[in-house]
């Protein structure tokens, strides 16, 4: 799907649920989000929103690892827009992968005429804040960045 020099966006496979569960149980990695996830509840979601016809996330993989590292969230948001955001496990924060990422998904929508994308956050996430920011994301709402294309 999407690709950078040092990640690769794929769709899920049932085979990620343990690996991905690591991420979602962190509390750390959670805590502005929503409680960290049981088991059941990965496997829950990883049916539900990326084993499904339509995705509404996709596996983010470390190209030199070839580790599950997170998850992208890229679905239609309404009729002109299309949500952006990441879930990264701990060990990837502060290498630039969100940015990486956000760049690349902006490059793809372009390419693919969407109008325009929107991030949600929890007003305390500043780095999520500051990388929409940098990227020409404009605060609508409280929680809510818009980049039009």
């Amino acid at each position: 799907m999407i690709e950078t020099e040092r990640l690769c966006v794929r769709q899920f496979e049932s085979s990620d649920v343990s690996d991905l569960y690591a991420i979602l149980s962190d509390p750390e990695v959670m805590r502005y989000i929503e409680a960290p996830f049981t088991y059941e509840k990965t496997e829950r979601f990883l049916k539900e929103y990326a084993l499904c016809e339509s995705p509404l996330v996709y596996a983010v993989i470390e190209k030199q690892t070839e580790k599950l590292i997170g998850h992208l969230i890229f679905h239609p948001f309404d009729e002109q827009a299309y949500e952006l955001g990441w879930i990264l496990s701990e060990e990837s924060w502060h290498r630039g992968y969100a940015k990486e990422l956000t760049q690349a998904v902006i490059q793809y929508a372009s390419q693919k005429k969407i109008p325009s994308l929107v991030i949600e956050c929890d007003p305390r996430q500043t780095i999520t804040k500051y990388i929409a920011a940098s990227f020409g994301f404009r605060e609508t709402e409280k929680t809510v960045y818009v980049l039009t294309l």
